[in-house]
């Protein structure tokens, strides 16, 4: 199995950033990376935020008269990719060639044939609903059209309040006024 060759979206400083402005020319003393609460594994070791290893997904194409498939469609075909604590992946390629699948697949929102996704060392396939209702609150897919990810018919404060409802994050009286402070920033 070969590891997919995948590009840092933004480079991966291993030093301090700049000062308050670019122009200040002084570097900070410590750096700005900022490790997720769990990354540091046992004994202090930094382990993968996430562990993809072999993924695989193949969608029914056509079915015989029987009912048996016939033909099927390889969206994901054994990738393999980690990230470690301070780096970004993007995914990045042309139309239909399964970025999207891949998302879905790391947040379990369709099941994969074959494969392992670790997040902090912890294997998602084997976590129940609400273990894996846990760790959706620590991930998401952005995707690049805003126009595919927003809704039209929802308000800038429903799309904000939606997921403080889905996960319950804050108490049901003081989401307005949660949603009116994240406005404000």
């Amino acid at each position: 199995a070969a590891w997919l060759p995948f590009r840092r979206a933004v480079s991966f400083r291993r030093r301090g950033l700049p000062g308050h402005a670019a122009a200040a020319g002084e570097p900070r003393s410590r750096s700005l990376v900022a490790l997720h609460q769990g990354a540091a594994g046992k004994a202090g070791v930094v382990t993968a935020l996430i562990e993809v290893k072999n993924l695989v997904k193949h969608f029914v194409a056509d079915r015989s008269v029987f009912g048996r498939p016939t033909a099927f469609i390889k969206a994901v075909d054994d990738v393999s990719f980690s990230v470690e604590a301070g780096e970004t992946l993007a995914l990045v390629g042309e139309s239909g060639c399964g970025k999207s699948t891949v998302s879905r697949l790391v947040l379990r929102l369709i099941e994969p044939d074959a494969g392992h996704i670790s997040f902090e060392g912890r294997d998602l396939l084997a976590l129940n609903a609400n273990g894996l209702r846990a760790f959706r609150r620590d991930a998401q897919i952005i995707f690049q059209d805003p126009y595919a990810s927003l809704n039209p018919r929802m308000t800038i404060s429903q799309i904000l309040t939606e997921p403080l409802a889905l996960h319950d994050l804050v108490p049901r009286p003081r989401r307005r006024e949660r949603v009116e402070e994240l406005l404000r920033l």
